[in-house]
């Protein structure tokens, strides 16, 4: 996954979670042999990116029934070139 900040760009987050989130993170933090931040760093980039592509996704949904429409209103132009 590739990293979206450089040195001079990181900003300080202070975040508060539930007991519960708290106790799965530690344990993913321990089993992974990684830092809390480097954790939820890479979820969120995670997030990021599933969001980003459902959003394309929903647009591509969205423009579908427009292109078939038009697609079916130009069939005939087709049907005279071949």
């Amino acid at each position: 996954m590739r990293t979206h900040h450089q040195e001079g760009e990181l900003r300080r987050l202070s975040l508060t979670i539930p007991a519960s989130l708290h106790h799965e993170l530690t344990g993913i933090v321990e089993e992974e042999n990684l830092t809390y931040v480097g954790v939820i760093r890479t979820a969120l980039q995670f997030w990021l990116e599933v969001r980003k592509a459902k959003k394309m996704e929903e647009g591509y949904i969205a423009y579908a029934e427009e292109n078939l429409k038009l697609m079916e209103e130009f069939k005939h132009v087709d049907r005279e070139v071949w």
